[in-house]
């Protein structure tokens, strides 16, 4: 937020906000209010003033004030979180899927809301120029809030403070983004992880030269890389790409980790033509029976607005980040090549073994050393507890993995306060090391398997340590357990 002019006035009407917005119309040069946003709360004199001066502007409401007035007579938790679902859905589909839910709930519950004009609380009404899908005004509030001075002081003491904390404020901002990794905001870059962990869940099928259709679960969209559009509109509100985008520029291994507020690959786009033709869904959504008000159109929707109707915050993976390493942090042999085959020993399925096999020189010296840092690193990353409290509560485990999920791919062993590091240049959240030893436990998961896996894949490890060295011996033991003879590791020397 950038605070632009502020005025102290006796009353809110029509007259005074037209004085101010007329001052806020000359100065910044806004004109007739094209590619212009405004929202606020439902203040008739300002809603006047600003159709009158600003014709061409786009005008949202505060869904908080709307959903105060409305509910009044509609009162419940459910009811509360389906109006949130309207309000949130960001094409016509979902928003119509919703609203039919809402419809169950009551009598005249859907017929009371529609009074109150859908394309100025609702996302999937919004229009895209802004690349803000934001539905409330808590910022103005919130900074109203920030400003206010104590009682007793004269008007102009109170501005003068003001000005100086704005000031102040907008100086600390500007040394905040100078720390950003990405050029983007750190709220952005959540935004954009979540979206890539999401977009695994999504499969690609391609329509035209630069149109996709892509489905998660039962659902399905068109994807334009062209034309940087998706029917689920998520894309052109934020100018973030969506989980869907996200997926088809994976499927053309498109760098999505470099992009720009209009969500612009570094690496390149496709060829503009013409979009994917239109698709349906493949479950029909049932209409409600209501007055024309606002839903004229109440029916079953096309497939261009289809998409999954949940309302999950769009969250990352494939995420690099600079770290430095440091032989303080891990030890790593130094590997010299050899001519031996190690096809017969390798099984692409539990790569990490893969990886320990590309150093054979390792099983030609004693490494007392690389073993102690080996049983060190499993025992750091084989906790069972799937869930940690420590840093922000919206950063998850998951969310962590995806970001250290390229550099565990490089280096499995990668030095946990690099970890620390990059989590921090990403989010600008400090987190504990426990944190980081199970998001590095899921990333190993990710890339290389479970450890349950790889304890399967052990008799052909120890077959390729017998091979490279030929004085290496492993003894196994059998032993009956429940009626059934198993042949048990035992030691190697």
């Amino acid at each position: 937020m950038y605070p632009i002019t502020w005025v102290v006035i006796g009353t809110e009407n029509k007259l005074t906000w037209k004085w101010f917005m007329t001052i806020l119309q000359d100065d910044p040069n806004l004109e007739d209010g094209s590619q212009l946003t405004i929202i606020s709360d439902m203040q008739k004199g300002l809603i006047a003033a600003v159709d009158e001066l600003f014709p061409e502007f786009e005008h949202r409401m505060c869904a908080r004030h709307i959903l105060a007035n409305w509910s009044q007579n509609f009162r419940g938790i459910e009811i509360r979180e389906k109006f949130w679902d309207c309000a949130r859905s960001t094409f016509e589909a979902q928003f119509k899927y919703n609203i039919n839910a809402l419809s169950k709930l009551g009598k005249g519950i859907v017929e009371a809301l529609i009074k109150y004009n859908k394309e100025k609380w609702c996302k999937a009404f919004f229009q895209t120029f802004s690349k803000c899908d934001n539905i409330y005004n808590n910022m103005a509030e919130s900074f109203n809030a920030w400003i206010l001075g104590p009682g007793n002081k004269t008007i102009v003491i109170v501005l003068e403070e003001i000005i100086v904390k704005v000031m102040s404020r907008v100086s600390k901002s500007k040394a905040f983004a100078e720390t950003w990794t990405y050029g983007i905001s750190p709220m952005e870059m959540m935004v954009f992880n979540t979206n890539v962990t999401r977009s695994m869940q999504c499969n690609i099928e391609w329509n035209c030269d630069d149109g996709y259709e892509v489905f998660e679960g039962v659902y399905k969209h068109t994807v334009n890389l062209g034309q940087q559009k998706c029917s689920y509109r998520s894309w052109e509100l934020k100018g973030i790409p969506c989980a869907h985008g996200i997926a088809t520029m994976n499927r053309l291994n498109m760098d999505t980790s470099q992009v720009d507020n209009k969500g612009v690959c570094d690496r390149g786009k496709p060829s503009s033509g013409e979009g994917g033709e239109t698709i349906t869904q493949d479950e029909p959504i049932d209409t409600v029976n209501i007055d024309d008000h606002d839903l004229s159109n109440y029916d079953t929707p096309s497939a261009s607005d289809s998409d999954d109707l949940s309302n999950a915050e769009e969250s990352g993976d494939n995420v690099p980040f600079e770290a430095s390493s440091s032989d303080d942090d891990f030890f790593m042999p130094n590997w010299s090549p050899r001519s031996m085959s190690m096809s017969p020993f390798r099984n692409h399925e539990i790569s990490y073994l893969d990886y320990l096999l590309d150093g054979p020189n390792m099983f030609g010296d004693t490494h007392d050393e690389y073993i102690s840092q080996l049983g060190r690193y499993i025992k750091e990353h084989t906790c069972n507890m799937g869930t940690c409290r420590d840093g922000h509560f919206n950063l998850d485990i998951e969310m962590i993995a995806s970001i250290l999920r390229v550099d565990i791919e490089k280096m499995p062993r990668f030095p946990i306060k690099d970890c620390q590091t990059g989590v921090l240049k990403a989010y600008a959240i400090s987190i504990s090391r426990r944190k980081v030893y199970l998001g590095c436990k899921r990333a190993f998961e990710k890339v290389y398997g479970t450890w349950e896996g790889s304890f399967a894949e052990l008799p052909r490890f120890m077959e390729a340590l017998k091979h490279f060295n030929l004085v290496t011996i492993v003894e196994w033991k059998t032993e009956c357990r429940v009626n059934v003879i198993e042949n048990v590791f035992n030691y190697v020397f």
